[in-house]
Formats: C-alpha cells, sequence, structure tokens
C-alpha cells in the first residue's frame, strides 16, 4: 500500500516558470519575490496556526490596507467597532483577538493623538514570514 499524498506532492518534480524558483512553495503557496504587501500577509496568515476567529480578524484588516504598500490609510481605518462590524463579530470577542494578534506580533495598533479611533497595521512574526 503506498503511502498518503501530502499537499507538498503535488509540487515534487514541478518545475518553476523561467526567472522564478519554487523555494517559496509551501502548502500551495507560491510567492514570487515581487509578491505585493497585502498578499504576502494573507499568505503568511493562511498559512499559520491561528484560531480561526483571528484569521478572520487578521484577513479583514488586511482587506482595508493598500496593496501595494501594506498600509491601512487613516481613511480606511477600521477602529475597533468596524473591525467588530466588518467580521460580524462582538466588540469584546474583537478587543480580545486584536490583543492576540498584537501579542503574537501579527499587527500593530495604536491611537493617534487627540481621537479616541484606534489605528492598526499588518505585521507578519519573523518566524513565519513567506520566503520569496
Amino acid at each position: 500500500m503506498s503511502p498518503t499524498p501530502t499537499p507538498a506532492d503535488a509540487f515534487k518534480g514541478r518545475t518553476a516558470p523561467p526567472g522564478r524558483s519554487l523555494e517559496g512553495v509551501t502548502v500551495g503557496l507560491y510567492l514570487p519575490a515581487d509578491t505585493p504587501p497585502r498578499f504576502r500577509y494573507e499568505a503568511a496568515v493562511l498559512r499559520s496556526e491561528l484560531h480561526p476567529i483571528a484569521r478572520l480578524v487578521a484577513l479583514a484588516l488586511a482587506t482595508m490596507c493598500d496593496a501595494d504598500t501594506g498600509d491601512i490609510p487613516a481613511s480606511r481605518q477600521p477602529g475597533v467597532r468596524g473591525l467588530a462590524l466588518a467580521c460580524r463579530l462582538p466588540g469584546a470577542t474583537t478587543r480580545h483577538t486584536l490583543g492576540e494578534l498584537e501579542r503574537l506580533g501579527w499587527i500593530h495598533r495604536g491611537q493617534a493623538p487627540g481621537s479616541d479611533q484606534a489605528w492598526f497595521a499588518l505585521a507578519i512574526p519573523p518566524a513565519t514570514r513567506p520566503t520569496p
């Protein structure tokens, strides 16, 4: 009886497109070096071992950022309430999840001076960064 194939087996013997390598292939993810920051973040979140609710919140934040820079512009900063609404989660769950994402290094957050609006920035913890 042959062993059960894994997702990685699909890439065995596969050749990369001209000028590219398959070094970034992990569980079906191929990330060229020129992959925009937002998509690198999404790929890292998807291959992480984050709790499903944390993945939802992290991916919701990613949809609000500029794909080319990975920054969430001031006009798209959702605040905790906006993020809770976007994810259809209770505010307390959203706050707790944001705390976990910050503790684990997936986001940075703060508050603009003179404002009660929270701001968020995406981050990829070094141990989970996809390789180009």
